[in-house]
């Protein structure tokens, strides 16, 4: 299992955090059943979240001229705080308002990707980091 566990992190390294999405069955992200995002969407909206958010939150979003991105960063932010910036944006900032563009769905999967399956996915890596490590 862990060997190919290893073997799938290499193959598919770019979709690493949506393989960690299937695993743990991470899906419909708390929104209605009428709106069920296709992988395809999926994988649309985290290349969003590299491009536009990053322009301001850092490629990596650690933060730059918007703050950073990072579940550590969002712990103690609740889900609807969450949704709410990026569904209203920020007054007074550069942060827009994502809700002529996004719908609610997207919105609810993008804050449940960068504070849930992101922390699942690197704790997920580091296992396997940790194992190949191990196995020298």
């Amino acid at each position: 299992m862990v060997i190919k566990l290893k073997q799938l992190f290499k193959k598919w390294n770019g979709l690493v955090y949506l393989f960690a999405f299937s695993i743990f069955g991470i899906q419909g992200f708390h929104v209605s059943a009428e709106e069920v995002l296709t992988i395809e969407r999926k994988k649309a909206l985290i290349e969003l979240l590299k491009k536009d958010c990053g322009s301001c939150h850092g490629k990596w979003l650690r933060g730059n001229v918007g703050p950073p991105l990072l579940p550590g960063k969002l712990r103690n932010k609740s889900r609807d705080f969450l949704i709410k910036k990026i569904t209203e944006g920020v007054e007074g900032s550069e942060m827009p308002a994502w809700k002529n563009n996004l719908s609610k769905a997207e919105i609810a999967f993008l804050v449940d990707y960068l504070t849930i399956s992101r922390n699942i996915a690197q704790k997920s890596a580091q296992i396997i980091i940790n194992d190949t490590l191990a196995s020298r």
